[in-house]
């Protein structure tokens, strides 16, 4: 569904389109000014107006520039998703959670290894190779979503100390002071805690998650690439071959012999 918008979305907004756009507009109205036709004539222009500009999407959609403007797209969307890839790499480093930037590197290695068992496997033109690499890149954006929310999430707490709070409340609960300032600053140290720790389940849950996630990928190259889906060289699997080539060679003997 937003491949099928994307290429909509280009399709709407080229130069060229316009410029069809413009001319069955510039023709319509031609016609009405110089013949002054009829109601039911007009409705026949705009009819055949319409059909013009319907025909015209299946023909500009196989011309040579669109092909070239769908490339620049793709060119500009992989160059813009490769700058947040690097920045949100950086924040894990500056965040020191190198576990994040480990899972990135993972995730577009295994998408990269899927892709190609696909182009193997399967012709680019076909459909079930389109909805293989469509859920494929849609886990691959899910994960980096989950990334991108660990990054947040770590950024939020990242000014939290656990050590000086388990230091203070530990002064705290070996005091004798019970006052209410007491209470009031062992309650904001106890609900920092609370948060510290929710922060850290959600990263720790959504991590999880992304291993999950390469799991599947990395399933779904090995079935493909353990499925053969064009003939090969030989009509006959290796062990089958070589089982009549020694048949073959026991009887090259006899041959000999006969002779």
């Amino acid at each position: 569904m937003a491949q099928t918008g994307s290429v909509f979305n280009r399709l709407l907004s080229h130069y060229l389109t316009w410029a069809a756009i413009a001319v069955v507009v510039g023709l319509e109205s031609w016609f009405y000014y110089w013949f002054r036709p009829s109601l039911g004539m007009i409705a026949v222009a705009v009819g055949v107006g319409l059909l013009c500009l319907a025909l015209w999407i299946p023909f500009f959609l196989r011309s040579d520039a669109f092909a070239r403007s769908v490339y620049q797209w793709i060119e500009a969307e992989e160059a813009a998703q490769q700058a947040r890839l690097q920045a949100l790499e950086s924040d894990f480093y500056e965040l020191k959670f190198p576990q994040g930037a480990s899972q990135i590197k993972l995730l577009r290695e295994k998408l990269g290894s899927l892709t190609e068992v696909l182009k193997r496997r399967l012709d680019s033109g076909e459909l079930t190779y389109s909805r293989y690499l469509g859920m494929a890149q849609e886990v691959y954006g899910a994960a980096l979503d989950n990334l991108h929310e660990v990054a947040v999430a770590l950024r939020g707490v990242s000014t939290i100390d656990a050590g000086y709070i388990r230091k203070r409340l530990l002064e705290l609960d070996r005091g004798s002071d019970r006052s209410a300032d007491h209470e009031r600053e062992y309650k904001a140290l106890r609900d920092r805690t609370v948060l510290l720790e929710d922060q850290t389940k959600r990263v720790s849950r959504l991590m999880a998650q992304n291993e999950s996630a390469m799991t599947v990928i990395d399933q779904t190259t090995a079935a493909l690439a353990a499925t053969r889906t064009e003939k090969g060289y030989a009509t006959l699997d290796a062990e089958t071959a070589m089982a009549e080539l020694e048949q073959l060679a026991k009887r090259a003997g006899k041959y000999t012999a006969a002779r």
